[in-house]
């Protein structure tokens, strides 16, 4: 999250976006699986960049997704 300064520079982190999924799993364990690297970590001028840029690897995780299924 280096566009808000909102951790650790040494805390490894991972960001997961659970596709059609809505319950609350805040303190949950949960297990994943790492198919590929999308991008490296970047710092975005303004919220609404980011949020262009989320949409935008949202779309390449489907795709990159719907390329291992076939």
């Amino acid at each position: 999250s280096p566009t808000f300064k909102s951790y650790a520079i040494n805390s490894p982190r991972i960001e997961i976006h659970i596709f059609d999924f809505k319950e609350n799993i805040y303190g949950s364990e949960l297990e994943v699986e790492l198919v590929s690297k999308i991008r490296e970590e970047r710092c975005y001028s303004s919220p609404e960049a980011l949020k262009k840029q989320i949409d935008s690897d949202i779309l390449e995780v489907q795709r990159v997704l719907s390329a291992l299924k076939n």
